[in-house]
């Protein structure tokens, strides 16, 4: 956090640090794990606070940014979601919905989710309770808490895995250079990797291994006025909460694209549809999204305009290593063929694979 504000400030950005609630409420005098393992009813009255404190606080840091006349950016130590790892998924659901919350308000509406791999997985010499007085983890329970809190962030569009493969200056670097594709510095840049599955997947193989998120999608392609800009709407729905997006994407090289994405409203991706472009489909597919070896993969399965599986895994960095799951069948690597782009699958003429 210290390094991403210091050199984010670097860049001309204001940047305001908002610190972990659970450690604030713990440093503050109360006792968590004491009132967790009272009863369960307690322990979920527990998480509910938790939750609105996070609510609150990052309203408070959103009205403060707008004091501002320069750009602000915001880093938050732990977001809504890792609430889910601590206590029944179907709670966590309920506690959302008694709160009148989505996933689009505690998942998806944050830019970038960065999810540091805990020092326990993969670097234990250096795994510590001495930095954080609110930490009482043991190994083995901190392995399974980060792998919850990893699982509970699946199925963000903009999720990226910083693991132990690396020292922790290049751990530190990973994630900067994740900041900095989101933000533009030199330039929103998606480095990504497509492959073109054989045949379909066995998806409960899959699942047995990997924790999968599925999400349908709705892209539509708008007509642009600029030949270069590829514009787009698209509507992901995940457990019948559905959020809404434009996107606009630039084609620098292969495999690198500038892309600059928000968050709309219902009302506002209606009108837009308006101006869909009458050469193209709307693309409709459910994404499968899971996390395996240190890497964030989305399998797509296309239902229109054509039936197509293709993995895809976004990455910090052009040399990083990726290791696809044994029980995925891979045919080749699309990543350069155009062919395979949305874009062209969504043109009226059909594209085989």
């Amino acid at each position: 956090m210290s390094v991403l504000s210091q050199k984010l400030s670097d860049y001309g950005y204001k940047v305001l640090v908002c610190p972990e609630t659970a450690s604030l409420v713990i440093n503050a005098g109360v006792d968590v794990i004491s009132l967790s393992n009272t009863d369960p009813a307690l322990a979920f009255e527990l998480q509910r606070r938790i939750l609105r404190t996070q609510r609150a606080l990052r309203q408070s840091f959103r009205e403060l940014a707008e004091l501002y006349s320069s750009p602000v950016v915001i880093l938050f130590d732990r977001g809504e979601m890792d609430d889910a790892a601590y206590i029944d998924p179907e709670l966590f659901s309920a506690l959302l919905y008694e709160e009148h919350l989505s996933l689009t308000d505690v998942r998806d509406s944050y830019d970038l989710v960065i999810h540091l791999v805990t020092a326990a997985n993969g670097a234990e010499d250096y795994y510590t309770l001495s930095n954080n007085t609110a930490r009482s983890e043991s190994l083995e329970l901190a392995r399974e808490l980060d792998h919850k809190t990893l699982t509970a962030w699946l199925g963000h569009p903009r999720l990226r895995i910083v693991d132990n493969a690396t020292d922790f200056t290049a751990k530190i670097t990973r994630a900067l250079s994740a900041a900095t594709q989101v933000l533009g510095r030199p330039a929103p840049l998606e480095i990504e990797r497509k492959f073109l599955l054989s045949k379909p997947p066995d998806l409960a193989a899959l699942a047995t291994n990997y924790p999968i998120r599925p999400i349908d999608i709705e892209q539509t392609y708008l007509i642009s006025p600029d030949p270069e800009v590829e514009l787009r709407v698209r509507k992901r729905t995940d457990s019948n909460h559905a959020s809404y997006y434009r996107t606009e994407k630039v084609t620098l090289s292969p495999g690198h694209r500038l892309e600059r994405e928000r968050i709309i409203t219902p009302s506002e991706y209606l009108h837009l549809l308006s101006a869909k472009d009458p050469g193209h489909q709307t693309i409709k597919k459910t994404r499968y999204c899971f996390a395996a070896h240190g890497l964030y993969f989305e399998l797509d399965h296309s239902h229109a305009p054509i039936d197509l599986w293709v993995l895809e895994v976004e990455l910090t960095e052009d040399a990083a290593v990726v290791l696809i799951p044994e029980e995925l069948s891979i045919d080749r690597e699309v990543t350069n063929d155009s062919n395979f782009k949305n874009y062209e699958l969504s043109k009226l003429a059909p594209v085989h694979a």
